[in-house]
């Protein structure tokens, strides 16, 4: 028997497919598919789109395709047909990789096995490892949106990855927005993976219901429904002022004001907010019951916009506007480099600031600024212009009468807005009562608080100032830097300086002791890695870099080199920051510089009977990276790639850099007075007297050499201390217990 004809054979099975699909689209057309569901009487199911070939794209396709076939069931006689059918959907690569099959001599067994067949799909067009994609996909997973957006998209890669509740329980948590996640640790963390979702989903719930609830609030604000959408015409008069409020520029039904409006009713005394004959800007401004010094702002950026009325706060380091404003008026957001923390006039931290909104504007309609505005919640007034405008603007405040005057270059007929001469904008009052920490307290007001500002209360004569922003390490340096004299014997206090916390978070300046970092010829430093951190983990880069950002220690940078971080836990259980510099300290070039023997140093101690031990505050870091090698100290993060200025932990040559700082400084009183192994010193004597002028002239050193000391790990003019794992006394040297429980172990 000759062989069939391929095209031939093509043919036929293209008109079996062909009647296939006719026979299935008369089936649909003429009865319901009905299995044993009477719901589904009458119900005609959507085939699923078609597959294009694109990688990713498989999964979803058959997922459509099963559910067709569930919904469908006994369209198909056999798994031929099913497999025909499905051919239909094929596009692309995959239709020209299926058809050849067709006329095959010998086709494969999949073309008329059903389970087969889907396996070799996956083979072909699906993910070659798809529990790796999935592993690297929830590992960058983070929400976005909304809880339940993010828990769709997490539930389908724990389909894939098929792990147990606790692990999808943490990525879940590690995933959630900050906000989210301070509210579920408000109370006990859910330990259950179900629970913590119906957690977060209520909280997101809440969440967003406050937003679209200050969002109404605003509107209403701002299109109050007595305004009339006319004004009746009356002759012009001369327009008096003497509101404490400010100077503001009402919205009309339709959320503006015309320009040529604005100026009729300035001419013809009306008030601006209402267009009513009845009463002046003044009466409806004592009616809103302000009390702070304000102005008007709007933005120049946009054409359309009103103008608001704006808080004055000289007790505001920066300018503020608020969440739900920026949200309502679509304005443009720009995520920080780090946060910020928002503390609040009695020490309590109140929020972490993640964005800013850079705008053009014009202020008191006279005054053109760029103004840069951090992003939190305020309550009655949602912007706040603090001491960055105040000093740009520098306006004349007459503290006495509450006026203000603003002094600008003259604007373009363009910008101005009114003819008249812009107004001086009094205000009310300022009567400051000094008043101790715990009336202090008991006078701010909860629901202050929660706006990040304090405001009088109507009626009382007490007025108390806003927010800071001033960093939290700062203000607990400042404190610590208070509580020195209780620490530093009275005959040293005129060394107080040396034990400055504040001074010494500061960037010291460059020396001839700088450390360099010689690199062997023709060798760079390595591009590490980001090693895979925990949940808790995560947490000390962020504050890390915030802290040392502030200081100047270190800086961002475009480093072609990055080391790796990794963390050492401390005795107190908490975590260190580490760089990984193994890769760059095997092409540094060591440096010689001899370290002391122990042993020696503590054979000067024979004849002492008095000793103080001083502990360097900040250690490395008290020395500076040689200018032009910053660069090779780059290290990795999550957030960026920054490098040092000050010279950091694990570098090869830093002992031999520091020790070298060290001896060249106390030269004079080596051997004679003074012992030093790196940071830690130890002053010795034979008598009270003679000690106290050893340890005065190492103080007066460490202050010429801009150096500093820990206070809380000084001891002063005692018979007994500990020094490098030794107890040393007038009675001679022992090893320290800490260091004989060292040697029983080994």
């Amino acid at each position: 028997m000759a062989p069939p004809n391929h095209s031939e054979r093509i043919e036929s099975l293209e008109d079996q497919v062909r009647s296939l699909l006719a026979a299935l689209n008369a089936r649909n057309t003429q009865e319901p598919f009905n299995d044993s569901a009477s719901a589904r009487q009458g119900f005609r199911s959507k085939e699923p789109e078609a597959f294009t070939s694109k990688r990713g794209h498989l999964e979803p396709f058959l997922a459509q395709v099963d559910v067709f076939l569930r919904l469908n069931p006994g369209c198909f006689i056999n798994d031929s047909d099913q497999i025909l059918w499905l051919s239909t959907l094929l596009r692309g690569v995959a239709h020209q990789w299926f058809y050849p099959h067709l006329s095959a001599v010998n086709p494969p067994a999949w073309l008329t096995d059903y389970p087969l067949f889907i396996n070799q799909l996956g083979v072909v067009f699906g993910d070659p490892d798809r529990i790796a994609t999935a592993k690297r996909e929830i590992e960058a997973l983070s929400q976005t949106t909304s809880v339940a957006n993010y828990l769709t998209q997490s539930r389908q890669l724990q389909m894939t990855l098929n792990w147990g509740e606790d692990a999808m329980a943490w990525f879940f948590y590690r995933g959630l927005k900050e906000n989210v996640k301070d509210d579920l640790s408000c109370s006990s963390k859910p330990t259950d993976l179900e629970t913590l979702i119906q957690r977060s989903l209520e909280i997101d719930n809440c969440i967003a219901e406050q937003i679209s609830e200050k969002k109404r609030t605003i509107t209403r604000a701002a299109n109050p429904t007595s305004m009339p959408a006319s004004n009746p015409p009356i002759a012009p008069t001369t327009v008096h002022r003497s509101s404490p409020s400010a100077l503001r520029v009402p919205l009309t039904t339709a959320g503006k004001l015309d320009p040529e409006e604005y100026k009729q009713r300035q001419a013809n005394n009306l008030c601006i907010y209402c267009a009513s004959s009845e009463h002046v800007i003044t009466d409806y401004s004592q009616s809103s019951g302000n009390h702070y010094l304000s102005t008007s702002l709007c933005f120049l950026s946009r054409p359309s916009s009103p103008v608001h009325d704006v808080m004055i706060d000289s007790g505001a380091t920066t300018n503020f506007i608020d969440s739900c404003f920026v949200t309502l008026h679509s304005l443009p957001l720009t995520s920080k480099l780090l946060t910020e923390t928002l503390l609040l006039a009695d020490g309590k931290t109140q929020v972490i600031i993640s964005k800013e909104v850079q705008l053009s504007c014009l202020v008191a309609e006279l005054f053109l600024s760029d103004i840069t505005f951090q992003v939190t919640d305020l309550g009655l007034c949602p912007i706040i212009l603090g001491l960055p405008w105040l000093k740009g603007a520098n306006p004349s405040i007459d503290w006495k009468s509450g006026n203000i005057t603003m002094r600008s270059p003259p604007l373009t007929p363009s910008l101005m807005a009114p003819s008249q001469p812009s107004p001086t904008l009094p205000s009310a009052s300022l009567d400051i009562d000094v008043i101790d920490a715990m009336a202090f307290d008991q006078s701010l007001c909860p629901d202050c608080l929660t706006s990040g500002t304090l405001y009088s209360s109507p009626g009382q004569s007490q007025h108390l100032l806003a927010t800071t922003t001033t960093s939290l390490d700062t203000t607990m340096a400042l404190a610590y830097d208070a509580g020195l004299p209780d620490i530093i014997p009275q005959e040293y206090h005129q060394y107080l300086d040396v034990f400055s916390r504040v001074k010494a978070d500061k960037l010291p300046p460059h020396r001839t002791y700088d450390h360099q970092i010689p690199l062997e010829e023709g060798k760079s430093p390595p591009f590490g890695p980001i090693y895979s951190l925990s949940e808790h983990e995560l947490k000390t880069p962020r504050e890390y870099l915030e802290e040392n950002l502030a200081k100047g220690f270190i800086s961002p940078s475009d480093s072609p080199a990055a080391s790796p971080i990794l963390f050492v836990k401390k005795k107190d259980g908490s975590l260190r920051l580490c760089v990984d510099y193994r890769g760059l300290n095997r092409i540094t070039i060591r440096n010689r510089y001899p370290l002391p023997l122990i042993d020696e140093l503590l054979d000067r101690l024979r004849e002492a009977r008095f000793f103080t031990r001083i502990d360097l505050c900040g250690a490395y870091n008290l020395l500076r990276i040689a200018k032009g090698d910053e660069w090779k100290t780059a290290f990795r993060t999550r957030y960026s790639l920054f490098q040092y200025n000050v010279m950091p932990f694990g570098l090869t040559n830093a002992p031999a850099s520091f020790q070298h700082l060290m001896n060249d400084t106390f030269k004079d009183m080596l051997d004679r007075s003074l012992i030093i192994y790196l940071d830690d010193l130890l002053i010795y004597s034979s008598t009270l007297k003679q000690h106290q002028e050893h340890v005065s002239a190492v103080l007066a050193c460490l202050r010429q050499a801009g150096l500093y000391a820990k206070a809380e790990k000084c001891q002063f003019s005692t018979s007994q201390t500990e020094f490098l794992g030794f107890v040393v006394s007038d009675q001679g040297v022992v090893m320290g217990r800490n260091a004989r429980e060292a040697g029983g172990h080994q």
